[in-house]
């Protein structure tokens, strides 16, 4: 997509966000029925002492389009539920966005601060947290992702490394090392133990 086209559209959308935060290396903006992710410039964010220092993620850009490509293929050749592209693009002061539908939702991050789901007369305990939903929603959540998410995940199969031949770099590497081309060789292992899914990777999956 041109740069000027998607800056055009995204700047008439404006007037409908609902609210919106930064990380260090992402915008995220919200309306009534969509989420946009842009990436963020380098910024200066002094130390405490007054000593200059420049914020910056390696390749932070490039984790954009390469969220967009895993999205394309996830929606293209499994049935896992991920939400569906309206737009992506650059800016041309070398930004990158993504714009997906809102998914409304629980996560289960979140679901502890709710309390009980169930209705009255039928509650499990009128405190918050509720220990019971907490743990059928972790529990549901796992086992969808056991039955559904990892065994799709296991049959995608390609020739080449990486999502339309990119590889995203380790966090740790510098952008100024010379380029990084990945292990030689590597061998995937399916786990389904439930210890191995963290509750965090879960609630970034899972909505409720």
């Amino acid at each position: 997509m041109d740069s000027k086209l998607g800056a055009d559209r995204i700047s008439t959308d404006e007037a409908s966000i609902l609210y919106s935060y930064e990380s260090n290396d992402m915008t995220y903006e919200f309306t009534n029925n969509t989420f946009k992710k842009i990436s963020r410039l380098p910024f200066n964010r002094p130390w405490v002492d007054g000593t200059p220092f420049e914020w910056s993620r390696p390749w932070n850009h490039e984790r954009i389009t390469n969220e967009v490509n895993a999205l394309k293929l996830i929606s293209q050749r499994t049935t896992i539920p991920v939400p569906k592209i309206i737009d992506y693009g650059y800016y041309e002061d070398g930004r990158r966005y993504l714009v997906t539908e809102l998914i409304e939702g629980v996560t289960l991050k979140d679901i502890q601060q709710l309390g009980c789901s169930k209705p009255m007369g039928q509650k499990h305990t009128l405190v918050t947290p509720c220990k019971t939903c907490s743990d059928q929603a972790y529990a549901s959540a796992l086992q969808f992702i056991e039955d559904h998410v990892l065994p799709q995940l296991a049959m995608l199969k390609a020739k080449e490394r990486g999502i339309d031949g990119f590889v995203m770099p380790p966090s740790w590497l510098s952008p100024i090392m010379a380029p990084w081309k990945g292990k030689k060789s590597w061998k995937t292992l399916l786990s389904t133990n439930r210890n191995t899914l963290s509750s965090m990777a879960i609630s970034q999956l899972i909505t409720l």
